[in-house]
């Protein structure tokens, strides 16, 4: 019975991570719409990765996170709250592995086509 309660826990560990996540990036993005209405810049993606880390979400590549924010501040856009999540969340798997085999959770979206699967 503990072996299988372990295996749904690493199966469902993506899911459990995306609901920590959901008020740390709804906090993020009232504080982005507060800093565009007021004529500030958004606040670093780095108040975001600090955030996640310290409520136990692992950030295990900060580059994708950055990239799309940076992207969204330079287009005078504000982040979509799920593209977040999921940057954090898939953004390692994707920039690190190919051929659709980083992450076989069941919320896995591929976030940027991928060449290898024309």
């Amino acid at each position: 019975m503990r072996a299988a309660i372990r295996a749904m826990d690493r199966y469902l560990v993506c899911q459990v991570i995306q609901v920590l996540l959901e008020p740390i990036v709804e906090d993020y993005i009232a504080r982005w719409l507060h800093a565009t209405d007021v004529g500030e810049s958004p606040p670093d993606a780095l108040d975001l990765a600090e955030a996640a880390t310290s409520n136990g979400v692992p950030i295990l590549s900060f580059h994708p996170l950055r990239a799309y924010l940076d992207a969204c501040a330079r287009g005078n856009r504000a982040p979509d709250p799920a593209r977040i999540i999921q940057t954090i969340v898939h953004g390692h798997a994707e920039m690190n592995f190919a051929f659709d085999k980083p992450c076989r959770c069941p919320a896995r979206k591929v976030l940027v086509p991928s060449p290898y699967y024309s």
